[in-house]
């Protein structure tokens, strides 16, 4: 992000038109570097969950849904068995099966941790081929919504919106929850102004829903 902020704007905009030119390169060169960058600044956060193992929540989780992955291959356990919350109120016996009922928060009685993981819940679930499903449409999400301007701040926005959004899902269930709700208004509202079609929606509008939930989520916590 400072790299991206202390840079020239032109340098940028010349990388972003090449890239632009060559959208081959970019099947190839934007899940790498994204891959590069979640393991240069969660690698220490995502190897601090699993030093737990099997004893806690969230690690045993991302533990077993890779099992899962490979166990399964490539469908996964199917909807509703892992890592969501129907798998918890209709317990799903893949707990059982791969002895992590009796974790805190994933058992039959308490599953409140259950569905607090995002990346488990779709390759433990859909499996490999639910994987690369997922991360493709995600990818083609992205790339045409930063190509959809070629405004330096808009692509700035876009980027570091997206940026912290797959940072944060690997800690939480980050697309799940109305933290995800708020980024995809904010990220409407952008892509909105660039294509100068903002006399359909009031901007106040939006920054009070936003506000709204922010204050909503603070009082709750």
């Amino acid at each position: 992000i400072v790299i991206c902020l202390i840079t020239n704007k032109e340098i940028w905009m010349k990388l972003y038109d090449k890239l632009n030119k060559s959208r081959i390169n970019l099947k190839i060169f934007v899940p790498l570097i994204s891959l590069g960058l979640i393991i240069l600044v969660g690698g220490n956060k995502i190897m601090t969950y699993f030093s737990y193992g099997m004893t806690a929540a969230r690690s045993a989780l991302h533990i077993v849904g890779v099992m899962i992955a490979i166990d399964m291959f490539p469908f996964g356990s199917g909807f509703g068995t892992f890592a969501s919350f129907l798998s918890g109120s209709n317990y799903s016996n893949i707990y059982e099966m791969y002895n992590i009922s009796g974790v805190t928060g994933i058992s039959k009685d308490n599953y409140s941790y259950i569905a607090d993981v995002y990346w488990p819940y779709i390759y433990g679930q859909f499996g490999i081929f639910g994987l690369i499903c997922y991360v493709k449409l995600l990818f083609n999400l992205i790339r045409d919504q930063i190509f959809s301007t070629k405004e330096y701040d808009k692509i700035l926005s876009l980027i570091l919106i997206w940026g912290y959004a797959i940072f944060a899902s690997t800690a939480e269930a980050f697309f799940t929850n109305t933290t995800a709700l708020q980024m995809a208004i904010t990220v409407c509202v952008i892509i909105r102004i660039t294509n100068n079609i903002c006399d359909c929606i009031s901007i106040n509008t939006i920054i009070n829903i936003i506000i709204h939930n922010l204050i909503r989520n603070c009082t709750t916590i």
